[in-house]
């Protein structure tokens, strides 16, 4: 589920099973209801297993968003487990770049948690808006991301469900990793992961559903390993669906699609990925390289943990678009002047120019040994 987005719906000719009424049903008791000490005001989402609500926090009258258990599912064990331990889990994670939990409870046997209200939709509504964004921008977003990831790996979380929808972007530019759903603790147990009938949505062909099971994940963002066996992953699966991710911003789509999930999984274990920088130009081939270890089929040829990709982000990012515009126009000059000199007819002059320069180097650079070879240096090259 994303903390933002439409409801989905069916078209008015569809037949209406008991789960859209039970679906419905509580959709609107949410918008003129209270769950706790929450009031709720409207439904802002709805994924496989619960639903998001914009609330009011009475004790402290402020705007959050709510998540819930749809109500089919509250009679299995196993997924109020997993719907309590994506909250205790999310919630051990303060950090900027991930949503926060406020709250856990339970009301009128309806299981619910709060967390902190992001207002300006995921990545994925930014990509259906604008195509895809430019490579710096793009560079940033998932830099941030990065970072957000990072921090969970480091306590011991891999979250198995990365993709444009689950980064949200607040009102300040700022990204959240969210939706902790299929969150990998390193507390839980192979049984944790068992299915128990939590794996409908991965019988569709969709590309951004979520499943669970031995295969959990979204097909078209899904490291090969995880589809496999998501159980037994490590850090280097969010690795993977970030590069995917980061393919997607540059390129306006993952890099695989297919009619079904098997077709997209196979792709992703046996095809390569064509490099962003090779579909789109602009895009420098620095991020291109990035893409492509990020999504390295084999663990060993991929990115060993985040704060290596971190680091390339920040390199290719601490280019300044001033700085390489500036230098640009050096470059520029340089070639201008070369090709000048080159014009100029053949002359004693022109031929003793190179000399008189090589001789004035040479003296300016004995003075600058009297005054420090670094300020020497700098006259020699610049003076």
């Amino acid at each position: 589920s994303t903390l933002t987005g439409p409801a989905a719906t069916r078209d008015a000719g569809s037949a209406m099973t008991a789960d859209d009424r039970s679906a419905g049903s509580e959709s609107n008791r949410a918008a003129n209801g209270r769950l706790g000490g929450y009031r709720l005001i409207k439904e802002l989402g709805r994924g496989g297993m619960g639903s998001v609500y914009l609330a009011t926090q009475l004790s402290l009258d402020r705007q959050v968003a709510i998540k819930t258990m749809q109500g089919r599912w509250t009679s299995s064990p196993r997924a109020v487990a997993r719907f309590v331990r994506e909250a205790y889990a999310a919630a051990q994670l303060v950090h900027h770049n991930i949503v926060q939990i406020y709250d856990l409870g339970e009301d009128k046997g309806t299981n619910f948690f709060s967390m902190e209200l992001v207002r300006g939709g995921s990545l994925d509504d930014l990509l259906k808006k604008e195509g895809r964004l430019e490579p710096r921008r793009a560079a940033t977003l998932v830099l941030q991301a990065a970072r957000g990831l990072a921090f969970a790996h480091d306590n011991g979380m891999v979250h198995r469900d990365i993709k444009p929808a689950n980064l949200m972007l607040n009102d300040e530019g700022l990204v959240k990793v969210a939706d902790l759903g299929l969150v990998k603790t390193s507390a839980m147990t192979e049984s944790d992961d068992a299915d128990e009938g939590l794996n409908p949505m991965l019988a569709s062909a969709h590309s951004n559903v979520t499943g669970a099971g031995s295969r959990m994940g979204t097909p078209a963002y899904m490291a090969p390993e995880q589809a496999d066996d998501a159980s037994s992953v490590d850090a280097r699966a969010d690795i993977y669906s970030l590069g995917c991710t980061f393919h997607a911003l540059l390129t306006g789509k993952p890099p695989f699609t297919g009619k079904s999930v098997d077709e997209m999984i196979s792709k992703h274990k046996t095809e390569p990925i064509v490099r962003p920088d090779r579909v789109v130009p602009g895009v420098a081939p620095e991020l291109g390289a990035i893409v492509e270890r990020m999504t390295a089929k084999r663990l060993e040829e991929r990115y060993a943990n985040l704060q290596e990709v971190i680091a390339a982000l920040e390199k290719y990012l601490g280019s300044t678009p001033e700085e390489a515009t500036r230098r640009q126009e050096r470059s520029r000059r340089l070639i201008e002047a070369t090709s000048r000199f080159a014009a100029v007819p053949t002359t004693p002059i022109r031929l003793g120019l190179p000399l008189a320069f090589a001789a004035v180097a040479v003296v300016l650079t004995l003075i600058g040994s009297l005054i420090g070879w670094r300020i020497g240096f700098g006259v020699a090259l610049y003076g």
